[in-house]
């Protein structure tokens, strides 16, 4: 578990700066992928919010993803 938390981790900090090189806020590519991968998020029931956290997932980010709130 600790080695997927710091695998996500990681590819939450690229995610970040590529947002922040580009100047779009990360809730436009979280709706991007929803719109076009409707199944790319995993469901509620499946996300380990906890992890996710740890990852460095904000609420906003998990709620969104969850489509419900879970934080």
């Amino acid at each position: 578990m600790q080695e997927e938390v710091s695998h996500v981790k990681k590819g939450d900090v690229w995610f970040t700066y590529a947002c922040e090189k580009n100047g779009v806020a990360n809730e436009v590519y979280f709706e991007i992928i929803d719109r076009y991968y409707p199944q790319g998020f995993l469901r509620a029931k499946n996300l380990n919010i906890q992890a996710r956290k740890e990852a460095g997932f904000s609420c906003s980010e998990l709620n969104f993803m969850a489509k419900k709130s879970i934080c």
